[in-house]
């Protein structure tokens, strides 16, 4: 069985040490949708938003993979 905060942490993990991430692998992983994959992804945007407003989870389509990245607060 999955449990929801640790795949949470496990992308989250994966990503503050610079590793890209694709949809792919983590829905194999770990058997989840890719509906379920994608609200994972805005939660961790959320949770940046709300304590590092500096940093966001992007999508790089040309790799087809997710990645931290330092924004512009405006």
């Amino acid at each position: 069985m999955v449990v929801k905060g640790q795949v949470l942490l496990y992308i989250y993990d994966e990503l503050l040490n610079n590793k890209k991430i694709s949809t792919k692998d983590i829905v194999e992983k770990f058997n989840i949708s890719i509906r379920t994959f994608r609200r994972y992804i805005s939660e961790l945007n959320s949770f940046l938003f709300n304590n590092f407003k500096n940093q966001e989870v992007v999508y790089d389509p040309i790799k087809k993979t997710f990645k931290i990245v330092e924004t512009v607060n405006n």
